[in-house]
């Protein structure tokens, strides 16, 4: 799951941790924890994640699927 966090910072234009952590710290300060596998993701957390950048419940917990949630709706 840590290699899609990544993607995820990734795919808005934050190419480190820290940068990520500036301009999203209310989850920032655990992102790079995600990122390493070094914390757990509450249920909580990850439905904020997945509505805040648009993710896919299904590919960030499994990596199946597309990775927004946008791209869900349209295939429905």
């Amino acid at each position: 799951m840590g290699k899609r966090f990544q993607q995820i910072r990734e795919s808005k234009g934050l190419p480190s941790g820290r940068q990520f952590c500036e301009d999203y710290d209310e989850i920032g300060e655990s992102w790079g924890k995600w990122e390493k596998g070094e914390k757990d993701l509450y249920v909580t957390n990850f439905g904020r994640i997945c509505l805040k950048f648009d993710v896919s419940p299904t590919w960030l917990m499994f990596g199946k699927g597309p990775m927004k949630l946008s791209e869900m709706k349209k295939e429905s």
